[in-house]
C-alpha cells in the first residue's frame, strides 16, 4: 500500500511542469531539458532565451572558425620555419617559396613581419573568446540552460559543471594547449631557427619582443578568463572557500605560465645571443656547401673546364663570388665549402671551422679570431689587416696571399705555403711557423717577436728593408685574453713572450739576414707567376719595391716578371690583360 502511494506521488510529479524539470536533473536527461524548458516558458521569456542562444551560436561559430583559421596560420608558418634550411640562412637574398600560394618573399622579410602577424592575429583570437566567454558565463549562470544546446564549441564545455572532471580538465587542457601554448611556442620556434643567421637587431628587437608580447597577452587573457570563471563559479555555488580556491588555481596558473614564458624565452633566444660561449643553439652547419652565384655554378662543376680556364671566363666575364659582407658567422662549420671569389669585408668569423675549404680569391678583411683554417685554399686572397689571432693555419696554401698588416698573433703555420705572400706589416707575434714555406714572401716591417719555426721554416728568397723587422711586443695581451675562442692559446702565449730574449732574437734576426735575397726573391716570384695567371696577375698588383743590395738601386720586380713570362711561359703571359702588361 506505502509502495503504491509512492509511485502514485512520483506519476504526479512526473506530469506536473512545476516538478519536472527536477526530475529532468535528477536523471540528468541532458538532451529533453532545454526543450523542456524553452516549451514550457512564457512566450516573452521563450523568445528572449531563443536570441540568446542564436547570438551565442553565432559566436560560437565565428570564435570556432577563427581558431580553425588561426590554427592553420600557425601550421603554415610552421611548415616553412622548418623547410628553411641553414644553406638559404647563408645566402644573401634567399627567397622562400610559400606552399599553396607559389609565390616567393625575402626569408629576412618574413623573418621580420611573420612575428608580428601572429601576434595580431592572436591578439584578435583571444579579444574574441573573451567577449564570448562573457556572453557564455551569462547563459550559463542560469541553472536551466544547457551548454549541450548550444553551437559546438570546446569552450562552450569547459563550462559546463555536471561532467565527469577528468573530461573538464581534458578539454581545458587541450583549450589552453591551443588558445595559449602554441602561438608563443610557434614564435619561439621561429626565432630559434633563425639564431644561425646571427642577426641580433632582428633576433632581440623582433623575435624576443614578439614572443615577450605574446606571453604577456597569454598571460593577461588567461587572467580575464579566470576572472570570469571565477565570478561565475561564486555567484553559482554561493560559497565562500571555492572563491579562495579558485583564486588559489587562477595564481597558480598564472606563475606556472609565466615562469615556463620566462624560462623558455631566456634559454631558446636570449642567453644564446648575449652568452654564445654557452653552446645553447646550434650555428650554420653547412659542411661541404658549394656556395657560388648561379652564373658561377655550372662553371665551376663542368669537369671538361680546367682551372684556368675557369679563372679566365671569370675575368672575362667579371664574375664575382657570393656578396658576404659584414655577416656574423662566429661558430659556424663551413668545410669542405667552396666560397670562390666571396667577399666576406669586415664578417665575423670568430671560432668558424673553414677545413678544407675553397677561398680562393676571397675578401677576408675580417675578424678570423681562432677560425680552423687547417689545409685551406686562401691563394690570392686579400686578408689585409685581417684578425688572426690564435686561428690555426696548418698546410694552408696562401701563396700570393695579401696579408698586409694581418695580425697573426699566436697562429699555427705549420706547413703553410706563403709563397709570395705580402707580409708586410704583419704581426707573427708568437706565432708558429714550424716548416712553413716563406720562399719569395715581402716580410717588410713585419713583426716576430716571440715567433717560433723559423729554424724548419722554408726563408730562401724573403726579403725585407733593412732594419725593419720589428721585435718589440704591442700585444694588447690584457684584451686578447678575454676572447673567448683564443684565451688559452694566449696566455700560454703571454708567458712565453715574457721569455723571450735578446739572443733568440738574434738568432731569428741572424736567420733571416741569411736568407734575405733580392736576386732569390725575384726567381720564386718568376717560377710562382709561370704557374698560374691568378698567381701572376696578383703578384703584379703587389708592385713591391725593393733594392739591389750591392747598388742601393730600386729593383722593377714586375718588369723582370713580364720578361721572364714572355719567354718561358708564353701561354700564361698572353692570358694576362694589357692593364698587368704595362
Amino acid at each position: 500500500m506505502f509502495i503504491k502511494q509512492v509511485l502514485n506521488i512520483i506519476k504526479n510529479s512526473w506530469q506536473d511542469s512545476k516538478y519536472k524539470v527536477y526530475w529532468y536533473y535528477f536523471l540528468n536527461l541532458d538532451v529533453f531539458k532545454y526543450e523542456y524548458i524553452v516549451a514550457e516558458a512564457p512566450e516573452d521569456q521563450r523568445k528572449r532565451i531563443e536570441s540568446i542562444k542564436d547570438a551565442l551560436d553565432k559566436s560560437a561559430s565565428y570564435n570556432r572558425n577563427l581558431l580553425a583559421f588561426f590554427l592553420a596560420v600557425l601550421a603554415y608558418v610552421l611548415i616553412i620555419v622548418i623547410s628553411t634550411t641553414d644553406r638559404k640562412l647563408l645566402i644573401p637574398d634567399s627567397t622562400i617559396k610559400l606552399p599553396i600560394l607559389t609565390a616567393e618573399v625575402p626569408l629576412l622579410i618574413f623573418y621580420v613581419v611573420t612575428p608580428l602577424i601572429i601576434f595580431i592575429l592572436h591578439l584578435n583570437l583571444l579579444l574574441n573568446l573573451y567577449f564570448h566567454a562573457k556572453k557564455l558565463y551569462r547563459w550559463a549562470k542560469n541553472p536551466l540552460n544547457e551548454n549541450e544546446q548550444l553551437s559546438a564549441f570546446i569552450f562552450n564545455y569547459t563550462v559546463k559543471y555536471e561532467q565527469s572532471g577528468m573530461i573538464k580538465m581534458l578539454m581545458a587542457a587541450i583549450m589552453y594547449i591551443m588558445y595559449f601554448i602554441i602561438a608563443p611556442a610557434v614564435l619561439i620556434w621561429l626565432a630559434y631557427r633563425f639564431l644561425p643567421y646571427h642577426s641580433y637587431l632582428i633576433s632581440l628587437l623582433v623575435h624576443v619582443l614578439f614572443i615577450v608580447l605574446d606571453f604577456v597577452l597569454s598571460i593577461l587573457s588567461m587572467s580575464k578568463l579566470i576572472e570570469l570563471e571565477n565570478e561565475f563559479k561564486e555567484e553559482r555555488f554561493k560559497k565562500e572557500p571555492f572563491k579562495k580556491y579558485f583564486d588559489f588555481v587562477k595564481n597558480l596558473k598564472i606563475i606556472l605560465f609565466s615562469a615556463l614564458a620566462g624560462l623558455s624565452t631566456l634559454i631558446l633566444v636570449i642567453s644564446p645571443q648575449l652568452y654564445p660561449q654557452l653552446n645553447l643553439h646550434h650555428n650554420l652547419e653547412l659542411n661541404g656547401g658549394n656556395f657560388l652565384p648561379e652564373e658561377l655554378k655550372d662553371l665551376w662543376l663542368n669537369p671538361d673546364i680546367t682551372d684556368e680556364k675557369r679563372f679566365e671566363i671569370m675575368k672575362k666575364n667579371n664574375l664575382k663570388g657570393l656578396d658576404l659582407k659584414g655577416r656574423d658567422f662566429k661558430n659556424a662549420n663551413l668545410e669542405n665549402s667552396i666560397f670562390l671569389n666571396a667577399d666576406f669585408e669586415n664578417a665575423d668569423l670568430r671560432g668558424a671551422h673553414l677545413l678544407s675549404a675553397n677561398l680562393q680569391g676571397a675578401v677576408l678583411r675580417s675578424n678570423l679570431q681562432g677560425a680552423k683554417l687547417d689545409v685551406v685554399n686562401l691563394q690570392v686572397a686579400e686578408l689585409w689587416h685581417a684578425k688572426l689571432q690564435g686561428a690555426s693555419l696548418w698546410y694552408a696554401n696562401l701563396q700570393v696571399a695579401e696579408l698586409e698588416g694581418a695580425n697573426l698573433q699566436g697562429a699555427s703555420l705549420w706547413h703553410a705555403d706563403l709563397q709570395g705572400a705580402d707580409l708586410q706589416a704583419a704581426d707573427l707575434q708568437g706565432a708558429d711557423l714550424e716548416f712553413a714555406d716563406l720562399q719569395g714572401a715581402y716580410l717588410n716591417s713585419v713583426r716576430i717577436k716571440c715567433a717560433s719555426g723559423f729554424d724548419n721554416a722554408t726563408l730562401n728568397g724573403i726579403y725585407y728593408k733593412y732594419k725593419t723587422l720589428d721585435f718589440e711586443t704591442d700585444a694588447d695581451w690584457d684584451n686578447l685574453i678575454k676572447i673567448e675562442v683564443i684565451k688559452t692559446k694566449i696566455g700560454n702565449l703571454r708567458r712565453t713572450c715574457d721569455k723571450f730574449d735578446n739572443k733568440t732574437k738574434d738568432r731569428i734576426e741572424g736567420l733571416f739576414k741569411a736568407n734575405r735575397n733580392a736576386n732569390e726573391f725575384i726567381r720564386v716570384r718568376k717560377e710562382l707567376a709561370c704557374k698560374d695567371v691568378q698567381l701572376a696577375e696578383k703578384m703584379l698588383l703587389q708592385n713591391i719595391e725593393i733594392y739591389d743590395d750591392n747598388t742601393n738601386t730600386e729593383i722593377d720586380v714586375n718588369k723582370a716578371i713580364i720578361g721572364y713570362m714572355k719567354v718561358n711561359c708564353t701561354n700564361i703571359y698572353d692570358k694576362l690583360g694589357n692593364f698587368y702588361k704595362k
